[in-house]
């Protein structure tokens, strides 16, 4: 199961942050599909990227088979993917 539970993630701009996933939660078990939409520059890719151990959020959790991903190294991440 990939679990994410209240999800944030921001990058800065040459205006300061820009906040692209604000409290983001899902559940996926093995097998399930799911689809994102949304507009250019919604987060659909920094989803994904968060989902597979790409990229780190800056809040909240990620658990890949009851495995706390965040907390893990790039290296460590890379395994398990």
């Amino acid at each position: 199961m990939l679990e994410l539970k209240d999800i944030t993630k921001s990058f800065s701009g040459v205006d300061g942050d820009v906040e692209v996933l604000r409290g983001v939660s899902l559940q996926l078990e093995a097998g399930q599909t799911l689809a994102l939409t949304g507009e250019s520059g919604s987060g659909k890719s920094t989803i994904l990227h968060i989902s597979a151990g790409l990229e780190v959020p800056n809040g909240g959790s990620l658990h890949l088979e009851g495995i706390e991903i965040n907390g893990l190294g790039e290296a460590e991440r890379a395994t398990l993917r």
